[in-house]
Order: C-alpha cells, then structure tokens, then sequence
C-alpha cells in the first residue's frame, strides 16, 4: 500500500493525467493498496507463453469495473 500511495504522490508532483500499473488479479492486500492510493481498474494484461515465445495481449475493462475483491 505504501509504494502505491508513493506511486500516486510522484505522479502528482509530474502532473501526470494517468498512471498505469499492474497488479495480479489475485494479489488483495495489493489491490486493496491500489484501490487506497485511488487506482481504478483500467485494462488486464494476459501473459502466454509458446515454444519459449511470450505473448503479451491486453484488454480494456468497461467504465467503472469493480475490482475483484469487491
């Protein structure tokens, strides 16, 4: 929770608009830091792996998707 909450701080001293940042879907303590430092769900990123080929895709997610502990 305290990286995110920096993550969020450090953008706002940028100005950034949009911060992106990936967190397993099954990681809650992490997600709930995410969800505190006022992250909201955006895209998921699948990872695959073929004949030692990774292929990363990445979907956007509907306005307003609760995360997955909710």
């Amino acid at each position: 929770p305290c990286a995110m909450a920096q993550i969020a701080e450090k953008a706002e001293e940028l100005n950034a608009t949009k911060v992106i940042t990936f967190t397993e879907e099954n990681n809650i303590p992490a997600l709930k830091g995410s969800k505190r430092a006022g992250f909201v769900p955006f895209i998921t990123r699948r990872e695959r792996w073929r004949l030692f080929r990774k292929k990363t895709t990445f979907t956007p997610l509907p306005p307003d998707t609760p995360y997955s502990f909710e």
